[in-house]
C-alpha cells in the first residue's frame, strides 16, 4: 500500500497541468482544482458540499480531456465528487491547490492526487480500497464467523490500516489535527458497519458488550458527511426497527423517534432526518405538503436547502400523479427531428420508460422486461424516452434496431429535466392517451403485472 501511495505521487509528476497544483492558492476560501479524465463519459465534474448534491460547483472537461477552475470551500472537510458514472469523497481546505488524474474505466483504483492536499486524498483513496477488500473479505466469510471471530478479524484489520498510517509518519504528523480525526473516525466507522451487517443477518445469541459500538453515534464526529458513516447510522435504524418488530405502515414515524434519541451528532442527524424525509417522500408518492409525517421531518431539519429539496420531491409528486396529464416534453426522433410527444400519445394505451445510456446494462435488462411485456399486450404503445439531451449522436448510434418501441430523446437541458424525470431507471408510467394511470411503478414490482394487467383490461 505504501508503494502505491509512491506510485501514485510518480503519474502525477508527470501531468503538465500541475503548474499551480503544488502551489497554495492564494485566495481565501477558494479551492483550485484541476487534471485529467481518461475516458470520460460526461464533460461536467460535479463537487458537492453534502452527500445529496444539492451545494455543488461544475467543472467542465474540454480539450485533451483536462478541467481546472475554483470552488468555494469555507472549511476544511469531506466533499463528494461526482464524475459520472460514479462518486468518491475528497478532502479540500481553504485555500488549497489539487490535481488528480483518473480513468473512468478503473474509477476508484485509478484515481491519483498531488498538490498541497495530495497525500492526504492518496491516503484516503487507499484507505476506501482497503475498505472495500475487506468488506469483500468479510461478506464471503459472514455466515461462518461468530461474533468474537468477527470481532478479532476486525481488530486486526484496523491494527494493520494504523500500521499503514504510522509507515507515514512524517507526512502524516504534518496534516490538520482535523484530517486526523477524519482518518481516525473513517477506520473506526469501517469497522461499526460491518457490524451493524452482521446484525443485520443475525439476531439470536449476540453478546450485549458486540453491541457497544452504536453509542458511537451519540457522539459528535469529524464529519457526518463519511459515506461509511451514513450507511453504518442507517443500517443502525434498520436493525432498531427489525428489533422492535415494527409494522411497516410505522416506520417512517419509528425513524424519526430513533433519530431523535439515538444520533447525537446534529449534522449526521439532519443527513438521517433528509434520507427519510426522501425516501417517505418517493415511496409513499407523498403530493400533500401538509401530510403530518412529512411536517414531522420539515420542522426536524435543520438545512433550509435540506428542506427545499424535500418540498421539490412533493412537487414533483403532484406534476406526475396518477390522473394529470402527463408532461408535453419536446422530443426528437431518431432522424433529429422534432415531434409532438402529445400526438404520440392521443388514442393509445401507452407505457412510458426513461433510458439513460451511461446505463447500459440497466437498459437491457428493461429491455428485455419491456419486450416481454409488448408480446403479452401487442396493442400497448412503449415510449422509451432518452434524458441525455446533449449526446445526440451519440444516442443515435445506441438506438436498438427494435420496431415494437418508439426510441425518442428529451429536448431540454438536464437541469430542465428535474421534475419529469423518474426516481430510479425501473419505474414507468401508464397512461390512458395523455392521462397518467399509473404513476412512478417499478417494472420488477412483484405486483406490477397485476397493475398492466388491471390497465389494459380498462
Amino acid at each position: 500500500m505504501k508503494r502505491k501511495l509512491f506510485y501514485k505521487s510518480l503519474i502525477l509528476s508527470g501531468v503538465v497541468l500541475l503548474f499551480f497544483a503544488c502551489q497554495r492558492n492564494s485566495t481565501p476560501h477558494k479551492t483550485k482544482i484541476l487534471g485529467k479524465i481518461i475516458n470520460p463519459k460526461k464533460t461536467e465534474i460535479v463537487i458537492s458540499k453534502d452527500p445529496f448534491n444539492i451545494v455543488s460547483d461544475t467543472l467542465f472537461v474540454k480539450s485533451g480531456n483536462k478541467f481546472s477552475g475554483e470552488i468555494n470551500v469555507m472549511k476544511e472537510g469531506l466533499h463528494y465528487i461526482f464524475i459520472f458514472p460514479e462518486f468518491q469523497v475528497i478532502y479540500l481546505k481553504p485555500g488549497d491547490s489539487l490535481a488528480f488524474v483518473l480513468n473512468t474505466s478503473e474509477f476508484d483504483e485509478s484515481l491519483s492526487f498531488s498538490g498541497t492536499s495530495g497525500f492526504e486524498n492518496n491516503l484516503l483513496i487507499d484507505l476506501f480500497l482497503t475498505n472495500e477488500k475487506e468488506n469483500v473479505e468479510i461478506s464471503r466469510r459472514m455466515k461462518k464467523l461468530n461474533p468474537e471471530e468477527l470481532t478479532r478479524k476486525l481488530d486486526s484489520f484496523y491494527a494493520a490500516k494504523q500500521q499503514l498510517i504510522n509507515s507515514y509518519k512524517t507526512s502524516y504528523q504534518k496534516t490538520t489535527p482535523h484530517y486526523k480525526k477524519i482518518i481516525d473516525l473513517y477506520n473506526r466507522v469501517s469497522q461499526y458497519r460491518i457490524k451493524e451487517n452482521y446484525l443485520s443477518i443475525y439476531k439470536s445469541n449476540i453478546p450485549k458488550e458486540f453491541k457497544n459500538h452504536r453509542t458511537f453515534l451519540k457522539q459528535k464526529t469529524a464529519d457526518a458527511n463519511l459515506p461509511d458513516l451514513l450507511y453504518f447510522a442507517k443500517t443502525f435504524i434498520y436493525n432498531r426497527m427489525r428489533e422492535e418488530q415494527i409494522p411497516h405502515s410505522k416506520v417512517f414515524s419509528k425513524a424519526i423517534e430513533i433519530i431523535d434519541k439515538e444520533i447525537g451528532d446534529p449534522h449526521l442527524r439532519d443527513n438521517m432526518y433528509m434520507i427519510y424525509c426522501k425516501n417517505y417522500i418517493i415511496g409513499n408518492s407523498i403530493q400533500n405538503p401538509k401530510d403530518s409525517v412529512f411536517l414531522q421531518y420539515i420542522n426536524r431539519l435543520q438545512n433550509p436547502l435540506y428542506k427545499e429539496s424535500c418540498y421539490k420531491y412533493i412537487k414533483k409528486n403532484n406534476i406526475l400523479a396518477k390522473g394529470k396529464e402527463f408532461p408535453a416534453l419536446p422530443v426528437r426522433n431518431r432522424y433529429g427531428n422534432i415531434v409532438s410527444l402529445n400526438k404520440l400519445l392521443k388514442k393509445h394505451k401507452n407505457l412510458i420508460s426513461y433510458w439513460d445510456m451511461y446505463f447500459m446494462s440497466n437498459f437491457k435488462s428493461n429491455l428485455e422486461k419491456l419486450q416481454k411485456i409488448k408480446e403479452e399486450y401487442p396493442e400497448l404503445q412503449i415510449i422509451v424516452l432518452n434524458d441525455n439531451p446533449d449526446d445526440f449522436q451519440e444516442w443515435q448510434l445506441q438506438i436498438p434496431q427494435n420496431k415494437d418501441f418508439i426510441f425518442l430523446q428529451v429536448n431540454l437541458k438536464e437541469y430542465e429535466m428535474e421534475n419529469f424525470l423518474p426516481y430510479g431507471l425501473n419505474q414507468v408510467f401508464l397512461l390512458d392517451s395523455t392521462q397518467i394511470q399509473q404513476s412512478l411503478i417499478n417494472l420488477y414490482d412483484r405486483n406490477f403485472a397485476g397493475k398492466i394487467n388491471a390497465f389494459m383490461k380498462k
